[in-house]
């Protein structure tokens, strides 16, 4: 029996799923995500990367030991929209600032209004509807303009944003960090109609496209799991890591079969309800988001979910 191995890294959970080729559940390891950093100010919403890396590594341990045979692959997922910035070693430099951040929603000091309401004043329409969506507070577009309003600099030479998916997927690999349409999207400064990261976005942010990485489709090998982190995870060496997807896609995906005439309606930490479509179209109060292979959603997301 081929088996395939995936990981999430949720907002309070952190799994691990073993499945055959017939897409049967062969193995199954889940343990909190306890990585929250405690005593932050109002509104601040942060977890510890470091920790979820060895969370996400004790998951595929414990995995790995009840496996009855190699795995041929390991898929990733995980939460969306916030982020971090490691620098050139893959250290990171910030904690994760996660979706539910909202420090964006203060008030700008050296302005007239939050610091959201400031930026999108510098948005064109256009860019914004090319977007998908609207930047908002917990993106990480968005929380790294704040940042930057508050003095905090980052290299154009090396430091990279990302989801923490991502970064994980490249702590396995010891590659360079890539990411997916879909989690690009979520950072708030991705042209989903041209698939391209929106230089008006990142200028209204003040980010520079030096610090987003490198987009590739879903699923792509991104490279093979190092010896260091087979010690590490108990996974194979060589195995190799296919580019992550949003928790939100990968939800879609594993309920609501290619060309299915089906809304699905997910509820984790937060919720949603996914409406694939065959073609960029925007909708008054939904989102459009990126859907593999080759399709798209129009999303109602919630902060709140279970």
């Amino acid at each position: 029996m081929a088996l395939a191995v995936a990981l999430d890294l949720g907002t309070t959970s952190i799994a691990a799923v073993a499945v055959t080729q017939d897409g049967s559940l062969a193995a199954h390891v889940q343990l909190p995500n306890d990585a929250a950093i405690p005593n932050l100010p109002a509104g601040h919403a942060e977890q510890n990367p470091l920790r979820i890396r060895d969370i996400a590594c004790e998951v595929l341990r414990r995995l790995a030991a009840v496996l009855p045979e190699k795995p041929h692959c390991l898929g990733l997922t995980g939460q969306m929209h916030g982020g971090l910035v490691t620098d050139a070693e893959r250290r990171p430099l910030t904690n994760l600032i996660t979706w539910q951040d909202r420090r964006a929603s203060a008030p700008d000091p050296r302005g007239s209004g939050t610091y959201l309401e400031m930026l999108l004043r510098n948005c064109p329409a256009a860019s914004i509807q090319s977007a998908g969506c609207r930047p908002a507070a917990g993106f990480l577009g968005v929380t790294l303009n704040v940042l930057g309003r508050q003095g905090t600099r980052f290299s154009a030479d090396g430091d990279q944003a990302s989801c923490v998916i991502d970064w994980f997927g490249a702590e396995l690999t010891g590659g360079c960090i890539v990411t997916d349409p879909g989690n690009a999207q979520s950072l708030g400064v991705f042209d989903l109609e041209h698939r391209r990261w929106s230089n008006e976005l990142l200028a209204a942010c003040a980010v520079a496209r030096s610090l987003m990485p490198e987009v590739c489709e879903s699923g792509d090998v991104i490279g093979h799991v190092t010896a260091q982190m087979a010690t590490a995870t108990g996974l194979p060496a060589g195995l190799p890591v296919c580019n992550a997807i949003g928790d939100n896609q990968a939800a879609v995906l594993g309920s609501v079969a290619a060309g299915a005439p089906a809304i699905q309606i997910n509820v984790g930490t937060g919720g949603q309800i996914n409406w694939p479509v065959s073609e960029f179209t925007r909708l008054e109060g939904m989102e459009t988001r990126y859907l593999p292979v080759g399709r798209l959603m129009l999303v109602g997301p919630g902060l709140s979910g279970g």
